[in-house]
């Protein structure tokens, strides 16, 4: 029931946009960043973000065959979170090409699903 209950919520956040006043300076929330956003848009990306780490804490609760893959998007997008917080994810640095969370995140992932779809090639 937990489950539907968390599933519910994240339904609900569409109604907290309601009750949000309208602001019309941007302000910058960010630590490392110069970037301003309006307070409503700042706290759509949170929810955003915050919805997908609920969506996969549900999924990897009944997940038996990718548990682990799903873990680790999870955690993957608590970080995004954090680095949204921090640095609106921002580039980081270049090497190359930029690197920022959104890039590592999709890295780390490729590599998750390539070694367990390779894994099922011999095994499942």
């Amino acid at each position: 029931m937990i489950k539907l209950i968390l599933l519910y919520i994240t339904l609900l956040t569409g109604i907290v946009f309601l009750i949000i006043p309208e602001t019309t300076e941007a302000k910058d929330y960010f630590l490392f960043s110069d970037m301003k956003l309006y307070f409503g848009t700042y706290v759509y990306f949170i929810f955003e973000k915050l919805i997908l780490i609920v969506l996969a804490y549900v999924i990897a609760a009944d997940e038996t065959v990718y548990r682990k893959e799903v873990q680790v998007f999870f955690y993957l997008m608590l970080a995004d979170l954090f680095d949204f917080v921090l640095t609106y994810n921002s580039i980081w640095f270049h090497i190359g090409i930029p690197v920022s969370m959104n890039i590592l995140k999709a890295i780390i992932f490729g590599i998750v699903i390539t070694k367990a779809w390779i894994g099922n090639q011999y095994y499942g």
